[in-house]
């Protein structure tokens, strides 16, 4: 459930916000910014998937050793479709189309590849403290996360589908910051720019709606979050 990532001493971290299929998008913003695969850190909060035009090449990027990535809805849906757990009808409405023209052989690949490399929750150390990355909405208490993944006799149901699903705090109906954390990055909701709430760093900026693709270093996440926090 937790993906914990060591302080890189050797490069710089980044996070960026809901790909959403829009590869050559982020491949131009990565040359933007200098990223060098070599020493340097992408996190992402997930719905790398649907909408855009490259889906497949934004999951490929699982494959590469400097990105990581949570479970956005997005996965979740494709995940659960190809297990008739989900309607296709809906996922299809979502922006799922394209995994439907794919073979069968190349969707079971897909789910494997994202059910191995994707997790509820990353923790990153950091020069400012822990940075958590969630896709959606935070729980008030982050150690919920850690009885989660600790506790053989603990799930909470409600708690794995708001952090995938939920926008109670973007829309007014919870606030507070999210204890036992320093930072929390999330996506899910676009947001016209990078927006701060308490503790928490709202990143999806629409890329996939014509927007930017926001990608933060995590000297930047401190110079965001310092004006609220």
């Amino acid at each position: 459930m937790i993906k914990k990532l060591k302080k890189n001493t050797t490069g710089t971290d980044y996070f960026v916000g809901d790909i959403h299929g829009c590869y050559e998008q982020l491949m131009e913003a990565l040359e933007k910014i200098k990223f060098n695969p070599d020493v340097d850190r992408l996190i992402s909060v997930g719905d790398l998937v649907d909408r855009g035009p490259d889906s497949v090449k934004c999951l490929n990027l699982l494959k590469e050793t400097w990105f990581h990535a949570v479970f956005g809805n997005h996965e979740d849906m494709m995940i659960k479709s190809f297990r008739h757990e989900w309607s296709t009808y809906n996922y299809v409405q979502n922006g799922g189309k394209w995994f439907f023209h794919l073979p069968y052989e190349e969707q079971e690949q897909l789910v494997l590849l994202a059910d191995a490399k994707m997790t509820l929750v990353i923790e990153v150390e950091t020069d400012i403290g822990i940075i958590g990355v969630i896709h959606a909405n935070a729980p008030d208490d982050w150690q919920k996360y850690h009885r989660l993944n600790n506790d053989e006799d603990f799930f909470d149901d409600n708690l794995v589908e708001d952090t995938i699903w939920g926008r109670r705090r973007i829309y007014g109906g919870q606030d507070g910051r999210v204890n036992g954390i320093d930072y929390v990055i999330v996506g899910h909701t676009p947001v016209e720019d990078v927006t701060v709430l308490d503790n928490i760093v709202y990143i999806d900026t629409g890329a996939v709606y014509d927007g930017s693709l926001t990608i933060l270093s995590v000297n930047e996440v401190a110079n965001y979050a310092s004006k609220v926090v």
